[in-house]
């Protein structure tokens, strides 16, 4: 499964730059001849890229440029987990005047105005991974991630036999992918009424998050037989804390985004 994730993400970095290179760069190349401008500019912004994952995507796209496109410029910045510091990003990139703006946003709702914005003033944006909550004209590259939630939650199942108490360490609330992916999640709970989620937090995607509530989670005695995490960093917090507890091997630990090959 860990292999097939990590296919996708591939295809899913090359697929973004495919799309953006061959329909929204290059559409324009005479036009740019014209004007006697040679190269393009991408402005990209991402969530934090303390996240592994983010890291992976990054480094997808520079490879790829590197590769295939090297008269293409990426400017990079990383939006340190800041909403606020990510619509700056986006409208100083307009006012750089790049060709186009690759979005992996930290909100689906803070990022609306200023990606509106760019595609108003003629600056295609393409979001990555996760998308806005409103169509504002920008194009999408991402997985399902509702399909991802299930095929989770299934191999928890699986290995519970289909029985057992779930803690669910969950994105930001009202992040795309936190909502597909619980709503996966969910899918497949329903199929098995004797799973049983007992405890469901926020942490933010974050690694110290997810161990730290891993923590608080194990000194309530509560009994858990299965963590679900909606990304590996959280997932690896949460492994932390159970082998700190010598717990290690007790307690089934999942994640999505196929970053760390471990069997937990």
């Amino acid at each position: 499964m860990m292999k097939k994730r990590t296919i996708w993400l591939i295809l899913l970095s090359v697929s973004l730059f495919i799309l953006l290179c061959g329909n929204v760069l290059f559409a324009g190349t005479k036009e740019k001849e014209k004007e006697g401008k040679e190269g393009y500019v991408i402005g990209v912004t991402v969530q934090d890229m303390s996240n592994e994952f983010m890291v992976m995507l990054v480094n997808a796209l520079k490879k790829r440029q590197a590769d295939l496109y090297p008269d293409v410029k990426l400017i990079i910045n990383d939006a340190e987990g800041r909403s606020d510091k990510q619509a700056n990003q986006v409208e100083t990139f307009v006012t750089q005047g790049v060709d186009s703006i690759i979005i992996c946003p930290r909100d689906g709702d803070a990022l609306i105005p200023s990606c509106a914005a760019a595609v108003k003033a003629g600056v295609p944006v393409i979001t990555m991974s996760a998308n806005l909550n409103e169509d504002v004209g920008q194009v999408w590259s991402g997985s399902e991630h509702r399909s991802a939630g299930q095929i989770q939650m299934e191999y928890v199942a699986k290995a519970l036999g289909g029985k057992g108490n779930v803690a669910l360490l969950l994105g930001p609330i009202g992040h795309m992918a936190q909502i597909q992916r619980l709503e996966g999640y969910n899918d497949v709970l329903a199929k098995h009424p004797e799973m049983k989620v007992v405890f469901q937090l926020n942490g933010d995607w974050a690694r110290d998050k997810g161990m730290t509530i891993m923590e608080n989670w194990l000194q309530s005695g509560k009994k858990i037989d299965a963590v679900v995490a909606q990304n590996d960093e959280m997932a690896l917090g949460a492994l932390i804390a159970i082998e700190s507890a010598g717990l290690g091997g007790q307690i089934n630990v999942s994640g999505i985004d196929a970053i760390h090959y471990r069997k937990c």
